[in-house]
């Protein structure tokens, strides 16, 4: 387990009461929910290449997490491999989370919480700047009509490619963005005025790493996956977090059940955004 979540796991420890229990756990096309028999639920991003799958012996290992306490199954996922895992792992945490996730808690603890989330990030970058995305996702075709130049960092950017044929000949896309494969991405984001930084890299354990190549820059972890408690990430020099409260508990396992790669886009009538700052005044 990456040292940012088992800070996480420690910061739980430390300050949660009557532990719940683990009552279902659904791994979609996309994404993985646990819920807790508290009603409290998190999800995260389930990289579905590279151990990313759903394999026999990592159900088996789920279904027998069923009924176990939460940080007790915290524990036994923490020394298993795979993508998997990784994800019900992750969105475990962010399910046992959810008692510190309030705003008024968050506030308490010097953060600003801003939870009547207006759509797009193009408010936090400059129309000069260089701005880099971990993670091609849909907040870069907004953040490349409006900064000087953007880039994007992903394990496998050639799925992100578009061929174009046309009377000028054969070509590649996108346009308004540069692609870059993550192993050669050290170099752009250290040199990047901001970059956006998916919360799905806890569960690809990049995320330090990460946040060490854009130290210079303002940093904005976005996504699904992040929502624990902050501090972790804040004292590595994240800036702020876009994250996620389940509100509708039923209604999100509902749209994970049913509607597998195409679930995020039902999300909303589950969830509630919200952005965490690491400052009162940002």
């Amino acid at each position: 387990m990456s040292i940012i979540l088992q800070e996480a796991v420690d910061f739980l420890n430390d300050n949660l009461n009557n532990v719940p229990k683990i009552k279902e756990i659904v791994i979609s096309g996309g994404f993985s929910g646990v819920l807790l028999d508290n009603g409290d639920m998190g999800i995260s991003m389930n990289v579905r290449s590279g151990g990313g799958s759903a394999d026999e012996q990592g159900i088996k290992m789920l279904d027998e997490l069923i009924g176990k306490e939460g940080l007790e199954s915290v524990d036994l996922l923490q020394e298993e491999e795979g993508y998997m895992l990784a994800s019900v792992r992750v969105a475990l945490l962010n399910a046992l989370s959810q008692p510190f996730m309030g705003d008024e808690y968050l506030c308490s603890c010097g953060y600003k919480v801003d939870s009547e989330v207006s759509s797009g990030f193009n408010h936090l970058v400059g129309e000069d700047e260089t701005i880099g995305i971990v993670g091609f996702g849909g907040l870069v075709y907004k953040l490349a009509q409006k900064a000087k130049s953007v880039f994007v960092t992903e394990l496998a950017p050639e799925l992100f490619e578009s061929i174009v044929i046309n009377e000028n000949g054969i070509s590649k896309a996108p346009t308004r963005v540069k692609l870059i494969p993550a192993q050669d991405a050290g170099d752009s984001l250290s040199k990047a005025d901001a970059v956006f930084v998916t919360g799905c890299s806890l569960v690809t354990h990049t995320m330090e790493e990460l946040l060490e190549q854009c130290r210079n820059a303002r940093i904005i972890v976005y996504g699904w996956s992040a929502g624990f408690f902050p501090e972790p990430l804040f004292k590595r020099g994240v800036d702020m977090i876009a994250a996620n409260r389940v509100t509708d508990a039923d209604k999100m396992l509902d749209i994970l059940k049913n509607y597998s790669i195409m679930a995020e886009r039902f999300f909303p009538k589950a969830c509630k955004k919200i952005n965490i700052y690491k400052n009162q005044t940002p």
